[in-house]
């Protein structure tokens, strides 16, 4: 940027008002560390530095620069050189791009989902429909005259407690593969925070499992804690991407041959992941473009060239490297090295549940637009509270209205006539003490209103589903307020 021209105008500062401005007030605070680090390395006639940054217009407004540092010496003094270079367009073709490698992740691995999901859907549906049918036995034998002989009641309880228990598996097994596609979507949000690389492991392989299961074996190895400040989403986005890359550089067909290894491992400072597979290797001409945007050895219609470009991207924002090692015939090892979480700031274990103890009866109100999701709410608390369901929340509203007060309320986020946040600010008027004592469900898909709405009010959410302890936890805490 010259102080005539172009940084006069993307600063929004005059001429005289930006000559002998220094560079510390231009510059985002976050920022500030690495450039005056950076200064100090610039070393006279080296070599340009190159610095990711935010600068500050005028008015506070942050936009994303790349500033090249260099020092030069005249008339016997040294001076620092600074060349800004805005990005702002480049970062967002970047997140368009990320956005773009994402869907075609997702379509990629959308029959091994559905697969992933119907097996468990299969025995969840089987057994819930065999203690359909044994209930009804059971009544029709109750009907018919005395009862079964204690031994061939026992048998039969005990069979469909199993079957219960097995659906009980499998729909868990349903809701992990959910979770875990809901944070590859929203790994556009930008959040970041200690991310616990065995958990980002587990998230990618049991989606792309499928993909995996007919070439290889799939190992994981974790010698070792490492946690990262990220974002967990975006983080399994790059291990989806290596291991699908991985899977398709070996044949269907082979699986006792094959093996695809992935590693947790490195020190306190570094964190280190490593993809490695058996399969077919990089030629030594292609190595070196890997990771060049649009580049692909892949047919047409099964590589995009943006995968290993938006890997790189994700990981150089993090501060780390991503490095690739491959022989022919022999197969290829993707390492990636990220700064480590210090272990005073990784997120503790969580703890254990207290001790059941009996919980104070409460009245509860339940708000939920589908009917069965609030019977199913109202029957989890059942037996320790007293329950009202309303699948409208105007009807709920008009309920508080007329006097009807209640210890909890459980409130559904989307609903198409009153969302959470219209009954929220409802709820200030009509029952103003009940603010605070408002849980919100959600099945994670939200607007972006009520996404602001959540990040900024202080009642607890759960996401669907949920357990019953988890639920009885909820109404405990805000119960407590």
């Amino acid at each position: 940027m010259d102080a005539t021209g172009t940084a006069t105008r993307q600063l929004g500062l005059a001429r005289d008002q930006l000559i002998g401005t220094p560079w510390s007030t231009l510059l985002d605070p976050a920022a500030a560390g690495g450039f005056a680090e950076a200064a100090g390395r610039a070393a006279p006639e080296g070599p340009q530095l190159i610095l990711q940054a935010g600068l500050r217009a005028a008015g506070g407004r942050l936009f994303p620069a790349e500033l090249g540092l260099r020092q030069v010496r005249q008339a016997g003094q040294d001076f620092l050189v600074v060349v800004a270079r805005d990005v702002t367009e480049r970062e967002q073709m970047r997140g368009r791009l990320a956005v773009a490698d994402r869907m075609v992740s997702i379509g990629t691995l959308a029959a091994g989902v559905a697969h992933e999901i119907n097996n468990p859907l299969a025995y969840v549906l089987g057994n819930l429909d065999h203690v359909r049918r044994e209930l009804g036995r059971l009544r029709r034998d109750a009907a018919a005259g005395p009862g079964l002989p204690a031994g061939a009641l026992a048998a039969r309880m005990e069979d469909a407690e199993t079957a219960l228990a097995e659906a009980l598996e499998g729909a868990e097994r349903v809701r992990q593969i959910v979770r875990d596609l809901k944070k590859l979507s929203r790994a556009g949000d930008g959040g970041r925070g200690p991310v616990d690389l065995r958990q980002v492991v587990d998230a990618a392989a049991s989606m792309v499992a499928h993909e995996i299961r007919q070439r290889a074996q799939l190992v994981k190895e974790y010698r070792t804690e490492a946690r990262v400040e990220a974002n967990e989403g975006r983080l399994t986005q790059v291990l989806l991407n290596l291991l699908v890359n991985a899977a398709q550089a070996i044949p269907e067909g082979q699986v006792h041959r094959n093996v695809i290894r992935v590693v947790v491992n490195g020190t306190p400072e570094v964190a280190v992941l490593e993809v490695q597979d058996t399969g077919g290797g990089i030629r030594p001409e292609h190595l070196a473009r890997v990771f060049d945007p649009f580049f692909t050895t892949k047919p047409v219609g099964v590589g995009t060239g943006l995968g290993l470009s938006i890997c790189h991207g994700i990981v150089t924002d993090l501060g780390g490297t991503i490095e690739v090692e491959s022989t022919p015939g022999r197969g290829t090892t993707f390492r990636i090295r990220l700064p480590a979480v210090p272990s005073a700031t990784a997120p503790q274990a969580e703890a254990a549940p207290p001790a059941t103890r009996q919980a104070r009866r409460a009245r509860v109100l339940v708000v939920d637009d589908d009917p069965m999701a609030g019977r199913a709410v109202g029957r989890l608390l059942g037996a320790d509270h007293d329950v009202t369901v309303h699948t409208s929340p105007r009807q709920a509203l008009t309920q508080l209205r007329d006097g009807q007060r209640f210890d909890a309320v459980i409130c559904d986020v989307m609903m198409p006539d009153l969302d959470g946040k219209a009954f929220y600010e409802e709820l200030e008027e009509v029952a103003p003490e009940l603010t605070e004592r408002v849980v919100f469900v959600t099945g994670g898909a939200f607007t972006e209103r009520t996404e602001a709405f959540l990040r900024g009010t202080t009642a607890p959410s759960l996401e669907k589903p949920f357990s019953q302890a988890a639920l009885q936890a909820a109404i405990e805490m805000v119960m407590g307020r």
